[in-house]
């Protein structure tokens, strides 16, 4: 037995080994081709290599890999952000960002991200046994799924959510019935809130972020409802069309990612060699969503579909999807301009996000970003956050603490997702625990890309809280003093 264990875990090492290196071999060999500076490279494949680290060590422990983790996720979110669309501009030759050459930062910029994954990783794969934190933190848990009352508590999330933003589309003066159509029927202009609509309407940004509830829900009756289930296509298409006429790309990012590893978690399975053309397939699929969207978003958001057949193209979606994935440009930047134009501002984002949920009619004056730490971090350029760029999560890191603050928090991330892993672990045969687990691994990539805690807090609110209330309110009556 342990003779085959022992085969099986080295022909998989082999395997990963020779595919890393035709990997290593097409890059450089591609690389040297398009007279791509080496240096630059090199770096990038060395920050690969690290990311890859989880596909050894699994190996080299368990003698299997589990894509299921979330160190899989979160270091393949890295790899597209500061890998892959690095490497892709640089081949295109697309190296200015917004009349910007900001590559001479890479090796910088790429030497504090490999610090950060290295410690992401340290925290992930740390010896501290943190199973009895998991039960102890988790009394609420039960083996016991309560399947009726949880259906009825996802009606209920659908019914709230729906109400709530139909409430909001009449106060702003928009047509609940184009939003789900994609603006084909009863056509109208797509609004969002403003600062003064928040001051005359203090607690509208809740019914706002309302829509997101809609997202609970269905992943709820899609765990638990086991009759008419043929009902929760039509269901996801109307959500899933809400989300694309406004324009919000990452929630049906979630819904994928969300639906894909809830179908693994279901069958108590793991992706096999198998899937990998299915797991290719999602991603082209996602990446179609994410391109498709963005090129169309004006034209929805604006309800003139006329010329939407002319931007819906591989080179616009392309285009787009680049564009959204421009995140590791604004890091390039800070960590050479910050603190040179501007000092760290050591957790102020944190505090933004705490005071977050009071409502700005309450509170006229409540602060609402860091224009001039944002106009720093491109040394007095204030034109990329004008135009809706973001930076990613070890931006925000560094940006409150500097490269120790990489260090600390991105240790901490990795322990995180170690306790999360674990309660997967314990509980993977409750329902409540696999939709919590799903939806929260399909969340990490939105907050990986957009460290801003504000939102990063606002949107696990609306979308992950209401799962783990309705865990505890549908297993609240095993808690009765006997």
């Amino acid at each position: 037995m342990f003779i085959d264990y022992y085969q099986r875990t080295m022909l998989n090492l082999i395997v990963v080994l020779i595919a890393l290196f035709i990997y290593t071999l097409f890059i450089y060999l591609i690389s040297y081709i398009n007279n791509i500076n080496l240096l630059y490279v090199t770096l990038l494949n060395f920050l690969s290599y690290v990311l890859f680290a989880p596909l050894f060590v699994d190996l080299i422990k368990t003698g299997k890999i589990n894509l299921l983790q979330p160190i899989y996720i979160v270091n393949g979110t890295f790899y597209l952000y500061f890998v892959f669309k690095p490497w892709m501009d640089l081949l295109l030759n697309l190296k200015y960002y917004f009349g910007m050459n900001l590559f001479p930062y890479l090796p910088l910029a790429t030497f504090y991200v490999i610090i950060g994954i290295v410690m992401l990783e340290l925290g992930y794969y740390s010896n501290i046994d943190v199973s009895t934190f998991v039960k102890k933190f988790s009394k609420i848990n039960s083996q016991k799924n309560h399947s009726n009352r949880a259906i009825k508590y996802g009606v209920l999330l659908l019914l709230s959510g729906s109400i709530l933003f139909y409430l909001y589309t009449r106060m702003m003066n928009m047509s609940f019935i184009s939003l789900i159509t994609l603006n084909l029927f009863n056509t109208s202009p797509i609004r969002f809130v403003s600062s003064s609509i928040q001051q005359s309407n203090p607690f509208i940004n809740y019914l706002y972020s309302s829509q997101y509830l809609l997202v609970g829900g269905f992943a709820i009756l899609y765990a638990f409802q086991k009759k008419r289930r043929f009902l929760l296509l039509p269901l996801f298409l109307i959500i899933f069309t809400l989300f694309a006429t406004i324009g919000f790309r990452f929630i049906l990012v979630v819904m994928i990612v969300f639906l894909l590893f809830y179908r693994y978690l279901k069958k108590n399975e793991i992706p096999k060699l198998k899937d990998v053309l299915f797991l290719i397939l999602i991603i082209f699929l996602m990446f179609l969503v994410v391109g498709g969207i963005g090129a169309m978003r004006g034209f929805l958001r604006s309800g003139n579909l006329t010329n939407v057949r002319e931007v819906l193209n591989l080179k616009t979606i392309w285009r787009e999807f680049g564009y959204n994935s421009n995140i590791y440009q604004p890091f390039y930047a800070m960590v050479v301009n910050i603190p040179k134009y501007h000092n760290y501002i050591y957790g102020y984002t944190y505090y933004l996000a705490i005071v977050q949920p009071i409502p700005r009619g309450l509170w006229h004056n409540k602060p609402a970003g860091i224009p001039d730490v944002e106009s720093a971090i491109f040394a007095g350029n204030s034109q990329p956050f004008e135009s809706g760029q973001a930076y990613p999560l070890i931006g925000d890191f560094y940006i409150n603490f500097g490269l120790i603050g990489i260090i600390i928090q991105m240790f901490l991330l990795g322990f995180s997702l170690k306790i999360f892993w674990k309660y997967l672990e314990i509980y993977k045969n409750n329902n409540w625990v696999k939709i919590i687990f799903s939806l929260s691994s399909a969340y990490l990539i939105q907050v990986i890309s957009r460290g801003w805690p504000p939102q990063i807090l606002s949107g696990w609110f609306f979308i992950i809280f209401p799962i783990i209330f309705g865990q505890w309110l549908t297993n609240r009556f095993s808690f009765r003093t006997k």
